[in-house]
């Protein structure tokens, strides 16, 4: 792969990481508040190539990405007892988990983020107002690195390639 095809593969990618970012924001919309706290640190994926035309990619089978984002705890994203929600913390898996599948997109698969079908969690420790978390596949305490919660997260790609009536 050339330089130049790479390079164009990392703005798709961290285009649309940022894209599906800034939908947690939409405002009038569940998690508005808490989705403009939301902050893309990193992006990270693999076998990835250019489509012909450059304006998509294609995923090998061997294809993966991690998506990284980081958020602090705020008060409107807290239980009585000052910690994170534990509504807030499905919600903020639930959206950050989907970001890979985008990531990985192809012409012909994971347009959107499709729908969650189930999604389990485990909290492990509270995370309190005032503090930063990291999103990767598990939920970190970002200043000490301690495990908050883990997820299983299956999803179901709803994208017929048209809407038809």
């Amino acid at each position: 792969m050339s330089s130049s095809d790479a390079d164009t593969i990392k703005e798709l990618v961290e285009g649309r990481a940022a894209a599906v970012l800034s939908l947690a924001a939409n405002e009038g919309y569940f998690g508005e508040q808490q989705g403009a706290d939301l902050e893309l640190e990193a992006v990270e994926f693999t076998e990835l190539t250019l489509s012909p035309d450059g304006e998509q990619t294609i995923p090998s089978r061997d294809a993966t990405a991690t998506v990284i984002v980081t958020t602090p705890i705020q008060k409107h994203a807290c239980n009585h007892s000052h910690n994170a929600h534990g509504g807030y913390m499905a919600w903020l898996i639930d959206w950050c988990s989907s970001m890979p599948l985008v990531v990985l997109q192809g012409a012909d698969s994971w347009r959107t983020a499709g729908v969650t079908t189930s999604l389990t969690i485990f909290y492990h420790r509270a995370a309190p107002d005032g503090s930063k978390v990291r999103v990767i596949s598990k939920v970190l305490h970002k200043e000490s690195g301690k495990l908050i919660a883990t997820a299983t997260h299956v999803k179901a790609d709803n994208w017929t390639g048209s809407a038809k009536l």
